[in-house]
């Protein structure tokens, strides 16, 4: 396996990244992952990401010799600073407040935040912004025709006006068409061209792929 700064420890071969990177799997087909204060969103149904200031541990299945991207995430300004000074790939997320998932945290998921936390990754990247990809993970996905509907029965749980719910980023609600429109939205206003869904969206978000491959 290569990638990262490698140590061993009690027969364990450690693979620590700081920043994004590529790890390798080598011959295995099963890691071991521990992810602490922070993370980029898991993609697929294959990675994982924690809330800064908690940690996430398990197993996962892998590919002999595939390669497995490593993203650096953050939602407050130092760790998406830092992000933005080592890291090739920056996961946007909202920032966990209070180490837990509540209306403080939420409330970091508003379209106006996000400008915010790309004017953080800017001003830390200078003249390298331009080469830095930046990822956002989609919480709930949900194809409808009658979005206001669906907005307010999630904004409760969430602490969220309906209005908020519909703009976040992280919710993708809508037609089909009003998802693509979404969809390009985050590439031009934000320059996020990353995007991951939970794996239950994967059959729902095949139009939009289909309909964006090669935009």
């Amino acid at each position: 396996p290569t990638g990262g700064t490698i140590t061993t420890a009690g027969g364990y071969r450690i693979h620590t990244f700081t920043g994004s990177g590529t790890y390798n799997a080598g011959g295995y087909t099963s890691v071991q992952y521990l992810v602490v204060a922070g993370g980029g969103g898991g993609g697929a149904g294959t990675g994982g990401g924690g809330g800064a200031g908690g940690l996430l541990t398990g197993t996962l299945s892998v590919s002999i010799n595939a390669n497995y991207s490593i993203t650096v995430g953050g939602g407050g300004p130092k760790l998406l600073a830092m992000a933005a000074r080592k890291a090739d790939v920056i996961g946007i997320n909202p920032k966990i407040v209070g180490r837990s998932i509540n209306p403080r945290s939420m409330a970091t998921a508003a379209a106006d935040v996000v400008d915010e936390k790309i004017g953080y990754v800017k001003a830390a990247a200078g003249d390298r912004f331009d080469q830095l990809e930046l990822q956002l993970q989609v919480f709930a996905t949900v194809v409808t025709d009658d979005p206001m509907s669906v907005a307010e029965k999630m904004a409760p749980m969430f602490g969220l006006p309906p209005e908020v719910v519909l703009q976040a980023p992280y919710f993708q609600i809508g037609s089909v068409q009003q998802i693509i429109d979404n969809i390009t939205m985050l590439r031009e206003r934000w320059g996020i061209t990353y995007i991951a869904f939970q794996q239950d969206a994967t059959a729902a978000m095949a139009p939009v792929v289909a309909a964006l491959a090669g935009k």
